[in-house]
């Protein structure tokens, strides 16, 4: 039977939207091409939203679109989309939801598409974004996914990557289609996506027209807002039986086609799965749905098995966390990657400055002194002799001669046990210091004691100003007159 494109049936499930439900109707009612009807199916709507859809059709003209309204018992989107497409009697059926608007030529354009591919047999547009008070939005995850399908133009591929349809109010279909492919699956959130995917799986002819004539509304309530970890076992479930069917189809006399998948396309696919962290849930789904075989995920076991939705969910969130993981190891070594690049620069600067290629000599002449000392290494005076030059060749004699004389306080206060210290610092005996200057170089910064009569986070406790100073806290308590009587604390000692 032909066409006629201009017999759309615009059916509006309607939840608890009496806030939008206005607009809503009023977008349907402004179109160019007018609905041959405006069906509404109230889902048990617990606000005003019914009492408002009945004023506003007692108001209406009379000789516009058939207008057909009824409530229900709360069933979800699925059911209520279902029921008004029982009771359309258009060529075509559009759906909008009770917060979205039409373009005021939406109807007339993809009507005109239509007609003009007759094998069309199911068309979605390009689609804006406003928020609950009606103002544009930007939606970057919107036009990135737009990206994507203009440059794969595989709109199975695209819908797995991400639902750039968007939503149930996005699609125009002929009506005896349904009794080829099914309805809506008792999908909270992925419905929709599942629907996409089976027209495509069945050889539909489902595609978009690329010019926004849709406004989608982002407000608190959508489903959409209620997180991944909700979202994505359906997800994965709508895309398992889109692949059981594609590649496990059915023909003449009940056996399985075989040896006809695209494993490029399958490549492809399998990409996009684990960019997503969904690959594992879906071989989960898929091994389900060999196991309970059904024509469409509409009559599926799934919707009630609650142990596997619980085993599916677990998946969701191992696969979600170990995505989260290699995304933090990836951002950590693009950040050690930039950080090395930094420091190459900066080494790259002191080669090429002044004051590098000045002090080459002295370099080098450091170098010879370090290769004498090994060479007379076995020589103490020689040693000793050899390692007063290089530290004044380096600059270095001032600060060690300074070290060398703390050394000697700390061994004259006798309050500096180096048994003591090594018996508690092992690992400290292991790089071969003088015990004492391990102590004032490493050892007071790390709170360790010098012996069992002194403890060096307790002084510091009592004398804040011996921390801020920059002075050993054995040496501080030694210039202040020891024993530092001002300390509360008493030392147990330590044998």
């Amino acid at each position: 039977m032909e066409l006629d494109a201009t017999r759309v049936s615009v059916v509006i499930p309607l939840y608890n939207h009496e806030r939008f439900i206005a607009q809503t109707l009023d977008s349907v009612f402004r179109q160019t091409l007018p609905a041959h009807e405006i069906i509404v199916v109230d889902d048990g709507s617990r606000d005003g939203s019914a009492r408002m859809v009945e004023a506003l059709f007692q108001g209406a003209s009379q000789t516009g679109p058939r207008l057909v309204f009824w409530s229900q018992p709360n069933r979800g989107a699925h059911a209520t989309i279902n029921a008004g497409i029982h009771r359309a009697t258009g060529d075509l059926v559009a759906i909008l939801n009770s917060d979205d608007l039409y373009h005021p030529d939406r109807l007339a354009a993809m009507a005109a598409a239509f007609r003009e591919r007759p094998e069309t047999d199911a068309l979605a547009t390009g689609l804006d974004f406003i928020d609950g008070d009606g103002r544009p939005m930007a939606n970057p995850w919107h036009d990135e996914a737009m990206a994507f399908h203009r440059r794969n133009g595989d709109l199975a591929l695209s819908l797995i990557n991400a639902n750039l349809v968007m939503t149930t109010s996005n699609l125009m279909v002929r009506r005896r289609l349904f009794d080829r492919v099914g309805h809506f699956s008792p999908l909270r959130y992925a419905h929709d996506l599942d629907f996409f995917l089976r027209l495509l799986a069945e050889g539909a002819d489902f595609h978009i027209l690329d010019r926004p004539l849709l406004s989608y509304r982002l407000h608190t309530t959508n489903t959409i807002s209620e997180g991944p970890q909700r979202v994505k076992p359906e997800h994965a479930a709508a895309v398992a039986f889109f692949l059981r069917r594609l590649w496990d189809r059915p023909v003449r006399g009940g056996a399985a086609e075989r040896g006809s998948v695209d494993w490029e396309r399958a490549a492809r696919l399998l990409d996009v799965l684990d960019r997503h962290a969904l690959t594992g849930p879906v071989q989960l789904c898929l091994t389900y749905f060999h196991n309970h075989p059904t024509d469409t995920l509409e009559r599926s076991p799934f919707h009630g098995d609650a142990t596997f939705q619980s085993v599916l969910a677990d998946a969701v969130a191992r696969a979600e966390a170990q995505a989260q993981s290699h995304e933090r190891d990836r951002a950590e070594a693009a950040r050690l990657r930039a950080e090395a690049a930094d420091l190459a620069g900066r080494l790259d600067g002191v080669l090429a400055s002044t004051s590098w290629r000045m002090t080459a000599p002295l370099r080098c002449a450091r170098g010879a002194v370090r290769r004498t000392v090994r060479r007379f290494a076995s020589h103490r005076a020689l040693r000793q002799a050899a390692k007063l030059v290089f530290w004044t060749l380096t600059l270095q004699l001032p600060a060690r001669l300074r070290e060398h004389r703390q050394v000697r306080a700390l061994y004259a206060s006798g309050l500096f046990d180096p048994a003591f210290y090594w018996r508690h610092n092992p690992e400290a005996a292991a790089g071969g210091l003088d015990p004492a200057l391990h102590y004032l170089r490493h050892g007071a910064a790390a709170g360790r004691d010098p012996g069992p009569d002194f403890s060096t986070a307790a002084y510091l406790a009592q004398h804040p100003e011996a921390a801020g100073s920059g002075v050993n806290p054995l040496l501080h308590a030694i210039a202040a007159g020891w024993p530092p009587h001002g300390m509360t604390e008493e030392r147990p000692r330590q044998r």
